[in-house]
């Protein structure tokens, strides 16, 4: 596989933000950047033709600008916390409330905003950054890699790790839009689905989910089949 860099912008401090592409031999091509450990493109062969399924955008100023966190990596928690606060082992810890009364996907400057250190491997990139204590109120240093490879079959695989030095939450997650009709389909509706997930988290019509867990048969979320 052949894995290039170049580059795609750079921060007010000067700090450089890198494309890298990796080009398998199934035809294959993906690219990353290291600002977001974000998924910018993924093109697949059809016919004979490439074919673009991942949305992403072509500078980092639509990035920085963007609201959709549009294919990065979300964190240190996904999803939505009521009132931008959690309590743990007793101790009430206040988050950035970037989504007023609450906190959304980390906050004001989450993962998504961040600049990772990139590693080139010989299947694809791992990225890497220390999320300090406190960050956007989060409490406990954490060490997180996110690794994007391509295996022997041509499948482009997404790992997380993290590793905290104390007591905190953490949860990730991809923020990946895809379409595998191509970025000309204007919609998804024919995609065919399936998940064994047997429950889903209930939400209230702010997004905030309920912490009740519902069956997913009989309902618009079963894709048992």
């Amino acid at each position: 596989m052949k894995i290039s860099s170049r580059p795609f912008g750079a921060m007010e401090h000067s700090e450089p933000v890198r494309c890298y592409k990796m080009e398998h031999e199934s035809g294959i091509e993906v690219e990353v950047l290291n600002y977001g450990a974000t998924l910018r493109s993924v093109k697949v062969p059809v016919n004979g033709t490439m074919v673009q399924v991942c949305r992403g955008y072509e500078t980092l100023e639509e990035y920085r600008a963007g609201t959709a966190y549009v294919g990065a990596v979300v964190g240190r928690c996904a999803g939505r916390i009521e009132n931008a606060a959690f309590c743990l082992n007793g101790k009430e810890y206040k988050l950035a409330a970037n989504e007023a009364p609450n906190h959304l996907h980390g906050g004001k400057s989450g993962f998504d905003r961040k600049i990772w250190d990139a590693q080139v491997l010989d299947n694809g990139v791992r990225f890497r950054r220390i999320s300090p204590d406190g960050e956007e109120g989060y409490p406990g240093e954490v060490d997180v890699t996110v690794e994007y490879t391509i295996n022997e079959e041509g499948v482009l695989c997404l790992r997380f790790d993290a590793l905290a030095k104390q007591d905190t939450v953490v949860s990730l997650t991809h923020h990946g839009y895809w379409n595998l009709e191509g970025e000309k389909s204007e919609s998804a509706a024919h995609h065919l689905f399936c998940t064994p997930a047997r429950q889903f988290a209930q939400i209230r019509a702010d997004g905030i989910a309920t912490g009740t867990l519902l069956d997913t048969a009989g309902t618009p979320f079963d894709f048992s089949r």
